[in-house]
């Protein structure tokens, strides 16, 4: 992640331009964050479900629209 950060910074012409290569960045890390916090909690969700009372009839793939972007 600090390399990746440092070739924003050499590449980049203004402190502006840093910024937003720096946002873009840091919204994908995100939403990659995000996407793993998510699936553990379906998995946590489907294992502590009330087994007599829930039935799981499958695992779909989701996109969820975030303000950070899309997820899925």
């Amino acid at each position: 992640m600090i390399e990746l950060i440092l070739s924003v910074l050499h590449g980049q012409d203004t402190f502006k331009g840093v910024e937003e290569e720096l946002l873009k960045i840091l919204r994908r890390k995100f939403i990659e964050l995000l996407a793993e916090v998510l699936e553990e909690f379906d998995e946590r969700l489907m294992e502590t479900r009330d087994r007599e009372r829930l039935e799981v009839k499958g695992i779909r793939e989701r996109t969820i629209v975030t303000v950070f972007g899309k997820i899925t």
